[in-house]
């Protein structure tokens, strides 16, 4: 049991890591997942999970915000608890 979770991952062909899925088909409360991910063209989204996602491609001004967004999230997540 956890209040909050943060998998960072990459996809590749927009299709999720085998043990990131495998992970997420165990998780009772998806809500309290954040899924980021590096994707090419930094749009991907799952189809497989209501979940909230942040996707970047790997740029250096795109990853500069990532602490922040995650960080607001986390605050935001565990506020609810």
């Amino acid at each position: 049991d956890f209040s909050a979770f943060v998998i960072i991952h990459t996809t590749e062909k927009f299709v999720m890591q085998p043990d990131v899925k495998k992970f997420m088909d165990r998780v009772k409360d998806v809500k309290k997942v954040l899924l980021v991910t590096t994707s090419g063209s930094g749009d991907w989204k799952t189809k497989d999970y209501n979940v909230d996602v942040i996707t970047s491609a790997s740029r250096k001004p795109e990853l500069q915000v990532l602490p922040d967004r995650i960080g607001a999230w986390l605050d935001s997540t565990l506020a609810k608890q």
